[in-house]
């Protein structure tokens, strides 16, 4: 519900999808995540990584906010902890201040109405952000989570029932 909300709330807490470390992969995470930006608007969310370093990171979460996407998506944040000052702030102040690409003295005010959605294994994040974040908990249940079998397409099921 706060994917579909999210545009008309001020602010809203973004999720983290998380599953253990070594049996996570394939448990569905980015499959949730997109399925959510489906139902909510329509829209296929670009997914990026988190290179692990914190600028290069604060880089890729500017450029999403540019980009003016109705998802921002940081997939595959594996065994990381997560700090970014720009994220709490995405999450907690509307509009946020960013700087321009290139421009150190350049400040711009950006509204965001961006549904937040991370993902990985054996993702944490800082104590700022863990107060910005609901944690969504996957566990498959079984070793290989990728080789499970089911009867029909979810996204296409999605698609036709939207």
């Amino acid at each position: 519900m706060t994917a579909v909300c999210r545009p008309s709330l001020p602010l809203a807490p973004g999720f983290i999808i998380r599953s253990p470390q070594y049996s996570g992969a394939g448990t569905g995470k980015g499959l949730l995540v997109r399925a959510a930006s489906q139902i909510a608007f329509n829209f296929s969310p670009k997914a990026f990584t988190s290179s692990g370093e914190r600028a290069e990171l604060e880089k890729r979460l500017t450029a999403a906010l540019v980009a003016a996407d109705p998802i921002i998506f940081l997939d595959n944040v594996n065994a990381e902890v997560v700090r970014s000052n720009l994220l709490a702030q995405i999450a907690t102040e509307n509009p946020c201040a960013i700087r321009r690409f290139r421009e150190n003295t350049k400040v711009v005010s950006i509204t965001s109405s961006a549904f937040l959605a991370m993902t990985g294994n054996a993702t944490t994040v800082s104590e700022d952000l863990a107060r910005r974040f609901l944690i969504v908990e996957l566990d498959a249940g079984c070793e290989d989570p990728e080789q499970r079998r089911f009867d029909e397409d979810f996204r296409l099921t999605i698609k036709e029932k939207r």
